[in-house]
Formats: structure tokens, C-alpha cells, sequence
């Protein structure tokens, strides 16, 4: 939990921040735009609960008034954040880390990554497999209608089924 809060409107002035010796990463954080909370000088009691590639879940207890968690992974697009079950945004911190606003009281923060480029391949891999399923389930019905004695055997033979009831016996006399 940030102690002190710091603004910059400028990369430049960001780096002149965060490289000045009273500048502690441990208890200052840097944000890009201003938020309407004041600098916790008691934090709460941070513990992180899970932490894996794509999901880090947070406990915050005992906070004394609203606060900024800092997380020191790196902030990339694709990252929620809930305060207690409810979206919460995510702020630009120290240039390169995420940030969160944790309401006063006990609370527990979940970060999961969920890039909206894997939704989108989602949703196209969907669709193609359908599109080859249905064109497979067309073809298949297409042969099946041009040739009505046409054994169903030659595309499934595990079920040895035979449409309209032909048998060996009509094909071979159908060949001669």
C-alpha cells in the first residue's frame, strides 16, 4: 500500500520523480493522473492469497481509509481488476506497474489477465470449426442425396449402416 502519492504529467517528469533519492518505490507511487485520495501513513495488512501467470488475488485487511495497492508487475493492456467482486479500474503506476484503489476497511483485490485478443481468437476458432463441421454434415448429405443407395459405410464404417435399405446384394447386382 502507497504511503505517499506522486503525479506526472510528462515521461520526463515521471523519471525525474522516480529517480530522486526520496523517491521510495516501497512506499511512494507515481500515477498519471491525479486521484481524489490523500496518503495513507498507516496501511493496511496486504497478503497475497494466489498468485499465477494470469490471476493474482490480494487481501487487504484492516485498511484505515481509501488507499492505492500497488502491484509491481509490469501494466499491460488485457488486465482487470475487482475490488470484492465489483470492477475496479487500473491505474498506470510508477510508469510500468499496476494500481488499484482499495476503499477503507477489509477487501480482497483480484487482477486477471484477459486480453481481448484471445476473445476474438476465441470467437474465430469457434466459428471456423462450426464452418467445417457444417460443410463436412452438407457434403455428406449432398453424396448421400445424388446417390441414394450409396453406403453410409464408406464415411462411418464403425456403424455399418446402409441407407434405404440396400444390401450388398443390390450393389453387386446393380454392377453386373
Amino acid at each position: 500500500m502507497a504511503k505517499n502519492i506522486y503525479k506526472a504529467e510528462t515521461l520526463k517528469e515521471a523519471t525525474k520523480i522516480l529517480t530522486s533519492e526520496d523517491f521510495y518505490k516501497e512506499r511512494n507511487v507515481l500515477l498519471e493522473e491525479s486521484l481524489p485520495i490523500s496518503a495513507s501513513k498507516v496501511p493496511g495488512e496486504v497478503q497475497i492469497i494466489d498468485d499465477f501467470d494470469t490471476r493474482i488475488r490480494i487481501s487487504v485487511r484492516n485498511n484505515p481509509q481509501p488507499s492505492i495497492l500497488v502491484l509491481t508487475d509490469t501494466y499491460y493492456p488485457g488486465w482487470l481488476a475487482t475490488v470484492d467482486g465489483y470492477p475496479a479500474k487500473i491505474y498506470p503506476a510508477n510508469i510500468r506497474q499496476r494500481a488499484v484503489v482499495v476503499p477503507e476497511g477489509d477487501h480482497e483485490i483480484l487482477f486477471k489477465y484477459l486480453p481481448k485478443s484471445f476473445i476474438y481468437g476465441a470467437w474465430i476458432s469457434g466459428i471456423s470449426w462450426f464452418g467445417a463441421l457444417l460443410i463436412i454434415i452438407v457434403s455428406l448429405i449432398m453424396k448421400l442425396k445424388s446417390n441414394p443407395k450409396y453406403e453410409f459405410v464408406q464415411y462411418f464404417p464403425m456403424l455399418s449402416l446402409r441407407i434405404r435399405g440396400s444390401s450388398q446384394k443390390d450393389s453387386r447386382s446393380s454392377r453386373e
